[in-house]
């Protein structure tokens, strides 16, 4: 789903992506039930599937986060 961002050397910079909106409606979820999750996205977490280019964080993998956060939310 492109939704407003540009493409630059084939990857998909800025905008708003659905899995990056399902993570922000899970985070909403978790902030009404006080649990932590911005660790998930803060400088220097990374996961396997989060793609970089000389060190610049270019995507993050959404799905691996949406999973963790659906596991901190159902515990």
């Amino acid at each position: 789903m492109h939704t407003g961002g540009m493409r630059l050397f084939g990857f998909e910079i800025g905008g708003r992506s659905e899995p990056n909106a399902r993570f922000d409606a899970l985070a909403g979820q978790a902030d009404e039930r006080g649990i932590v999750w911005r660790d998930l996205i803060a400088d220097g977490y990374r996961v396997r599937g989060d793609l970089y280019a000389s060190g610049i964080l270019i995507r993050y993998d959404w799905e691996w986060r949406i999973r963790e956060l659906e596991r901190r939310l159902n515990e």
